[in-house]
């Protein structure tokens, strides 16, 4: 898988997350929301979305172009353990 398969798989999943949310047929009363609602609504939905996705790399079945947290949060303390080691 190259870099724009992976971008594709990501394409692929968020929309099929996000029309599990938010199906077409809602479209019509999204567009006359205030702006202001329809920020707070996309932001719901991002973050709906984003919840799915997560599970289904959870159960491995998805979560293309997510990073592996539990790599970033080890290699973030091991970041702020060297530069504590480096003050000593």
């Amino acid at each position: 898988d190259g870099p724009g398969e992976k971008d594709r798989n990501v394409e692929r999943e968020v929309a099929a997350a996000l029309e599990s949310v938010f199906p077409r047929i809602g479209l019509k009363s999204f567009v006359l929301l205030s702006p202001e609602e329809k920020r707070a609504q996309l932001d719901e939905m991002a973050k709906i979305v984003l919840g799915i996705r997560l599970f289904n790399r959870e159960m491995g079945k998805g979560g293309a172009g997510l990073p592996n947290t539990e790599e970033v949060v080890f290699s973030d303390a091991m970041e702020i353990k060297d530069a504590l080691e480096a003050e000593s």
